[in-house]
């Protein structure tokens, strides 16, 4: 499992790669695709579901941290007409910001 430095690392890699100063690439915890490429990458706990993207406890906590050191932009986004499925009724979406395109370009020199 990597520490979670390098898990915050994977996450501005992935969004930086997929950054469009046009439109900024959002993603969420409900994102099975960002989700397993996550756990996949790297090795964090998953609490597997029956349907829709699996819960891992690491990632939310990533980026909060990502959010709460400036890297990320962070906003609610409502999700309509699964609630009654056993999903949420909003979730947390997040985007990369200029700080963390900067913290991602220092970070990717130094390594």
């Amino acid at each position: 499992m990597m520490l979670p430095r390098q898990r915050r690392a994977w996450i501005l890699n992935y969004l930086a790669l997929r950054h469009r100063d046009d439109c900024p690439y959002p993603v969420t915890t409900l994102d099975q695709h960002f989700v397993d490429a996550y756990a996949e990458a790297t090795g964090a706990k998953v609490n597997y579901k029956n349907f829709g993207a699996d819960h891992v406890p690491a990632l939310a906590a990533d980026l909060r941290t990502l959010w709460m050191l400036n890297r990320l932009r962070r906003w609610t986004s409502g999700i309509s007409g699964l609630c009654g499925q056993g999903f949420p009724r909003w979730t947390w979406s997040y985007c990369i910001t200029d700080a963390g395109l900067a913290y991602h370009s220092a970070f990717i020199g130094r390594n």
